[in-house]
């Protein structure tokens, strides 16, 4: 399943920090994401390039980067198209440092930034938190929305236990992970649906005790026309479902959320699947809802989805895949 591996490598120094980065056809992207990466092989980063069966150029930039950096923390995943999470969960599998952090092949990261991050902090801190950079190629129009969603609680370390998980933006990149937290969970990429940061988020963070927030911004991400939040906003097909469909595997995976999580997670994957909706998913939403929601404690419902879970708003689909 994970393909062919190249820069098999022995084990010698400990890697403090492992660099998962997934590809799927970004050849116009992935030039600049490996030059700014290039400076962390170097200072014991391990790189793990995993392309999820590109049809471009793709495989051969990052064999051609591996080549020239010729380095054992280096190594490449090829596999066939199974979407961002196999990717990720095959390179979680073969990782091997002390922490991990995500980057998509069409973002790029500041790499003295991230080198002088990774120095300050020890063992202790179970994940670090920094606010990314966002750099519009497409989506002008959500930079005060962005300002807002990737802001971040005051810096310095923090007790997860006093931090509200809603003000942390739920995304996998622009973070550092403690591998042995999901080590421990055996917590893995739900693959097969869209949105799985938001069940890392949970899954992880529910699991934590002490959180570094850093005013280090090392992440820069890239708005493009063609990615799953570009085709969200664009209330493309499918899309608005896959938001419930997630919101049901973390009401279901995560028994630590406390009854106020559930009930503002619910509302707002609801409230945004409403908005992203297409006017030809619109029965099908309410027919997946309804079946996720009669699971569903009563107090955790607004009162349009207590109509719905109790048939006073009922729902016929003629579906084989729900």
């Amino acid at each position: 399943m994970i393909g062919k591996l190249w820069n098999l490598y022995k084990r010698k120094e400990p890697v403090k920090v492992s660099i998962i980065v997934t590809i799927y056809n970004v050849e116009k992207y992935l030039e600049k994401c490996l030059a700014s990466l290039r400076p962390l092989v170097k200072n014991n980063f391990e790189l793990i390039l995993v392309d999820d069966g590109s049809t471009d150029n793709s495989l051969s930039i990052i064999k051609s980067f591996s080549k020239s950096v010729n380095h054992r923390n280096c190594k490449i995943i090829t596999q066939t198209n199974q979407g961002v999470s196999s990717a990720r969960n095959a390179g979680l599998r073969l990782m091997r440092g002390e922490y991990v952090m995500f980057i998509d092949g069409d973002d790029y990261i500041i790499p003295d930034r991230l080198i002088e991050l990774c120095q300050k902090f020890d063992s202790t801190v179970d994940v670090v938190i920094s606010r990314p950079l966002v750099e519009y190629q497409t989506l002008n129009i959500l930079k005060e929305a962005d300002d807002d969603y990737f802001s971040i609680p005051p810096y310095g370390i923090k007790s997860a236990s006093e931090i509200d998980l809603f003000s942390i933006p739920a995304v996998a990149w622009s973070k550092i992970y403690k591998a042995e937290i999901f080590r421990r969970l055996d917590l893995k990429f739900p693959e097969g649906l869209y949105y799985e940061d938001n069940y890392w988020h949970w899954m992880f963070m529910k699991e934590i005790k002490l959180v570094l927030f850093t005013d280090v911004c090392f992440y820069n991400y890239v708005r493009r026309s063609g990615s799953i939040m570009s085709n969200t906003f664009a209330k493309k097909r499918g899309y608005s479902l896959q938001r419930i469909l997630i919101l049901r595997k973390i009401l279901n995976d995560c028994k630590k959320l406390s009854n106020f999580e559930r009930k503002k997670l619910i509302n707002i994957f609801f409230n945004s699947a409403l908005s992203d909706c297409s006017k030809m998913d619109y029965l099908e939403l309410l027919y997946i809802t309804q079946k996720t929601v009669r699971f569903v404690e009563d107090q955790d419902l607004l009162p349009c989805l207590l109509d719905l879970k109790y048939g006073n708003l009922e729902v016929s689909f003629d579906s084989q895949n729900i």
